[in-house]
């Protein structure tokens, strides 16, 4: 009962890059949205920067040379500033908050677009849990990115770069001290993260491979319970559990030596700044305000540096959710492996002829072989054959649910190519032996939210044989079908 597809021994195929560029791709429409979001975050980072070096006017001017004066206006000033950062922080978070759950939903929305296009084969080969999970978990590692981790990596980008620069243009020396010691910290974090992102993307395949299972076992319940093999069921899943619990404690086991180690080094800059540029102000290079506000200058370039470290982990499950996702949306569509004349309007007749026609997965086992018949306008045909013998796949054909690889297949003697997909469907009526119902009306079932009158929905009825079985629901058409027909019998519901 294994469940291992090769979609699943996929591995990361997107650079960090190429991740972050599709991230934004969906951002179309809100792009100046997000640049008024990031400029309004840098608008904060000055704010603080300034406020950092108003400290050491305060000191200098103000304190040591007795001028309160001076100190109390600078101090609102510094006071003001920094109010100024919180409602910049504020208000560019919020903006990049509105255009990221816009940016999501574009998203979403071309996801559930890609999959109304995706071939029958796709779905033959693809468990219906990791359908869900692209949906739902991959979807949501996106959504944790943009609307929380966007705003606060953004922030800490920027106030770590304009603290940076304030340090080197403030005194050269003490900014190449300060480079040369935060130096480790960039050292692990580019050491590791590729590291993470792989954890990330076992854990996320883990997590795909339960959903999955879990799908299968609910959808299979009935035959579970029949052959009373409810404990063999239990330890296959609990196997698959198991396997993702081991991956995730091996993640945290990981965090839990690289954050310390870490935190560690990302407080190196600041012990350097005081010890040396304490020297520096015993020997009169530089003024103690001025020491001050590089402490300040250090915190502020620090602190982002370390938030940006520990969170590297979300980073990394944003990108590969953005790697599964565009794997996903760059899945073949019907339309490419099904090409097709766009706009014809036939009326299908009825003539069907299959000329030497071959279908496989691949040449060593083939589905069909050689297979040639013709069927006439108006005749009533069976397929007969031993199961596997391929009539199923014949009759999905004529719909073009499926493509082959050789020979010819023509509809009133024109070949299927021809013929546009929806106009050919649109005339054939087509019934699968897995019957799926959806919850609602009958009359919902069978209009499926084309806007159909009652009299020609029971004039379809009485043809199709229908209205026999209307007449013993006492509903009629309003009669309530429950979740994939479970109130109805196997033959009711086909």
């Amino acid at each position: 009962m294994t469940i291992e597809t090769n979609e699943e021994k996929q591995t990361v195929n997107l650079s960090d890059v190429k991740a972050f560029r599709f991230l934004f791709q969906y951002a179309d429409g809100y792009k100046k949205t997000l640049l008024l979001g990031i400029f309004l975050l840098f608008l904060s980072t000055l704010f603080t920067i300034s406020a950092s070096y108003l400290l050491s006017i305060i000191i200098d001017k103000g304190i040591i040379n007795g001028d309160s004066a001076l100190a109390v206006r600078y101090a609102f000033i510094v006071i003001a500033f920094e109010a100024m950062t919180i409602i910049m922080v504020y208000y560019g978070r919020k903006v990049l908050a509105y255009a990221s759950s816009h940016t999501i939903l574009q998203i979403r929305q071309k996801m559930f677009e890609h999959i109304k296009l995706l071939p029958m084969s796709y779905y033959d080969k693809t468990p219906q849990g990791r359908i869900v999970t692209r949906l739902t978990h991959d979807v949501e590692g996106l959504d944790e990115f943009f609307s929380s981790s966007l705003g606060r990596f953004g922030t800490s980008f920027l106030l770590a770069i304009m603290a940076w620069i304030a340090i080197l243009v403030t005194n050269i020396h003490l900014g190449l001290v300060v480079s040369v010691a935060i130096f480790p910290t960039f050292i692990i974090t580019f050491v590791t993260k590729d590291k993470i992102r792989k954890m990330n993307w076992d854990m996320s395949k883990k997590s795909a491979i339960i959903n999955s299972q879990l799908s299968e076992f609910i959808q299979g319940l009935k035959v579970i319970r029949a052959f009373g093999i409810e404990k063999n069921t239990e330890k296959i899943f609990d196997q698959k559990v198991t396997d993702h619990l081991e991956a995730s404690k091996a993640m945290n086991k990981f965090y839990t030596f690289i954050r310390p180690l870490t935190s560690l080094f990302v407080q190196a800059p600041l012990l350097v700044i005081i010890f040396y540029g304490g020297h520096l102000v015993i020997e009169g290079s530089i003024t103690l305000g001025l020491l001050v506000a590089y402490v300040r200058y250090t915190e502020r370039f620090t602190r982002p540096i370390e938030t940006i470290s520990r969170e590297i982990h979300v980073l990394q499950q944003a990108f590969t959710s953005a790697d599964r996702v565009a794997q996903f949306l760059m899945t073949p569509t019907e339309n490419d492996i099904l090409p097709q004349i766009i706009g014809s309007k036939n009326r299908l007749q009825g003539k069907i002829e299959f000329k030497n026609l071959n279908m496989y997965y691949n040449r060593e086992q083939p589905i069909l072989k050689d297979i040639s018949f013709t069927i006439e306008a108006g005749e009533v045909i069976g397929f007969l054959g031993r199961t596997g013998s391929g009539k199923t796949t014949t009759l999905s054909l004529i719909a073009r649910l499926y493509p082959f690889q050789e020979g010819q297949l023509l509809l009133d003697d024109c070949p299927i190519e021809n013929w546009s997909v929806d106009d050919l469907r649109s005339q054939i009526g087509f019934v699968s032996q897995d019957v799926f119902l959806f919850r609602g009306s009958l009359r919902e079932n069978l209009t499926l939210g084309t806007q159909i009158s009652d009299e020609k929905i029971l004039e379809a009825s009485a043809l199709t044989g229908l209205s026999n079985f209307l007449s013993t629901k006492t509903n009629g058409l309003d009669f309530e079908i429950f979740d994939q027909g479970d109130n109805l019998s196997v033959g009711e519901r086909q």
